[in-house]
């Protein structure tokens, strides 16, 4: 009897175990995998490549909300991104299709995350040079356009840029309502920073002068005069308003000199 009674409870506590070993299991096998946190860069997931150029590289450039965006892919299978100081290089995904648009271009930069998640450019077929920043929706974002930059000149280090450190030659000014202005002859129109806090410019007219003062990235252009030759079609002008409305000032790595026009209105590009 008391040999009887040993092997039913050996038998329950076997049953026991065996439950709870496979409840464990089930559990573990359930439950979702623990999120990683977003570290706050750019791109956390994508695998660390070296960069180098190829035959189809191509780089969108532009300011997206007061941050500077260089977009870069090569072969269509690694990209290299910019967001101010902060470079991300990594593995791309593309794919076919946006919307009615059957033959649009999608690059997926963090593929690897949830949909929601990613880091998504599109190109239209209507606007070949310019991509466009998506939403977590797939949704483009407005005032995202990022341009082909077909004179890409290397990278330059904005740290160590100086006002006084060239002539700078006027290549545009975009307003925030998309008028932009290009002189017509860019070579002539070209600001030069003294050391004594005085500037001088050259025009497709005449040249002007005055002075200018720094507190920080403020800049600000005082007693501007010029001669007073006359000249047809001069662009001259709306180059002295450019000066007169600047605000703040930054370099990127391209090599520019960009003026922030006042009440955030727009910027003129120097390089």
């Amino acid at each position: 009897m008391k040999k009887a009674v040993y092997m039913l409870i050996v038998l329950v506590a076997a049953l026991i175990g065996l439950c709870a070993f496979l409840l464990l299991n089930k559990e573990s096998a359930t439950a979702p995998a623990p999120e990683i946190p977003d570290s706050g860069a750019v791109d956390t997931s994508a695998k660390e490549v070296v960069w180098e150029e190829g035959p189809t590289t191509e780089r969108y450039a532009a300011r997206v909300d007061r941050v500077e965006v260089v977009f870069e892919h090569r072969d269509y299978t690694t990209y290299r991104l910019q967001t101010n100081g902060l470079v991300r290089t990594g593995e791309l995904n593309t794919e076919r299709g946006f919307k009615d648009d059957v033959d649009a271009t999608v690059y997926v930069l963090n593929w690897q995350k949830p949909e929601g998640k990613q880091i998504r450019y599109v190109r239209l077929t209507s606007e070949p040079t310019k991509l466009y920043v998506l939403d977590s929706n797939q949704e483009i974002i407005q005032g995202s356009k990022l341009a082909l930059d077909t004179g890409f000149e290397g990278e330059a280090d904005p740290d160590r840029m100086t006002l006084g450190m060239t002539k700078w030659k006027w290549q545009k000014a975009l307003y925030n309502d998309g008028r932009e202005i290009i002189p017509t002859k860019p070579d002539v129109f070209a600001l030069t920073f003294n050391a004594d806090k005085t500037f001088s410019a050259s025009t497709d007219c005449n040249s002007v002068g005055g002075s200018y003062s720094v507190n920080q990235n403020l800049i600000t252009f005082d007693n501007i005069v010029s001669t007073k030759m006359y000249c047809e079609g001069s662009q001259e002008s709306e180059f002295i308003a450019l000066l007169q409305n600047t605000a703040s000032f930054f370099f990127t790595s391209r090599g520019e000199l960009i003026l922030e026009l006042k009440y955030d209105s727009g910027t003129v590009t120097f390089r």
